[in-house]
């Protein structure tokens, strides 16, 4: 079924995401992972190397086309526009993420965090507002899964710092934040070892504003149903855990793509499912 190849796709792209989502009850699952697989599709077409620029137009031309009812041979776009047809999500959600996706598409230079939010929105905050249709959170909670969706975000640019410079030459550090410490080199190991006192102290105060995202989140996530809850409660604290971790050792960026171990997500999971059914 078109199900498990979406599950796999899933699976493949973040075993983590993978496993989170198994705890969704088995319908919603099923949507999340068709979800999932539509905007990472995507984004495997604006990460390649060279990005595919002619790949994803026609991929965002016939998304749309399969949206105004007209069939598609892609499957996957397929369930998609079915998907946003079931839960009446709006068009202007899937513009607005193939417009922040078509960003990457060549390198930014974003001069604040205002500036990086346009991107963050475009790339997860509005996944974020997707996923919340799915849910079936109200519309008065919406922004705050926009929120949840933009720290998310935040903490990947973070985490993966290193792989962005290296194989795209991205940088979303903004040049505000560059100027305040100092920083003048490429996002290098050999220049953050030189550099190393700078480097953290500008790490740890991008860490410090998506910290500020998750917080302002976090509150918010009382909103989505609770048999829907525990698997997003316990991203939010595994994408803490992964600033904890960052925070303690920004060189560590460097080294390693930052995931949690079965007995962490495990931990986070009961943590999760404590918070839910005890939360106020």
């Amino acid at each position: 079924m078109y199900s498990q190849a979406f599950a796999s796709k899933t699976r493949l792209a973040s075993q983590t995401f993978y496993t989170l989502t198994l705890f969704f009850p088995k319908a919603v699952r099923e949507e999340v992972f068709t979800l999932y697989a539509f905007v990472r599709t995507a984004d495997d077409l604006v990460d390649s190397e060279p990005p595919q620029k002619a790949a994803f137009a026609k991929f965002r031309q016939d998304t749309f086309k399969a949206l105004l009812n007209k069939h598609s041979s892609n499957q996957l776009i397929n369930a998609f526009a079915e998907l946003v047809e079931r839960r009446q999500i709006p068009k202007g959600l899937v513009e607005d993420f193939f417009s922040g996706l078509s960003l990457d598409l060549s390198p930014q230079d974003y001069k604040t965090h205002f500036e990086l939010q346009k991107f963050l929105y475009g790339v997860a905050g509005v996944i974020g507002r997707m996923l919340s249709y799915v849910l079936g959170v109200h519309q008065s909670s919406m922004t705050a899964s926009e929120v949840m969706g933009n720290a998310l975000q935040m903490v990947n640019i973070i985490r993966d710092l290193s792989e962005d410079y290296t194989r795209w030459k991205r940088v979303y550090i903004p040049v505000s934040v560059r100027a305040k410490y100092g920083w003048s080199w490429p996002i290098e190991k050999k220049y953050a070892l030189q550099q190393q006192a700078r480097f953290s102290r500008m790490v740890r105060f991008e860490i410090d504003y998506a910290k500020g995202l998750l917080n302002q989140a976090k509150p918010e996530l009382q909103a989505i149903p609770k048999k829907y809850r525990a698997p997003v409660v316990a991203t939010w604290h595994v994408y803490s855990w992964v600033l904890g971790k960052i925070y303690s050792n920004p060189l560590i960026v460097f080294e390693k793509k930052l995931k949690p171990t079965k007995p962490v997500l495990v931990s986070y999971l009961v943590q999760s499912y404590l918070e839910t059914y005890l939360w106020k």
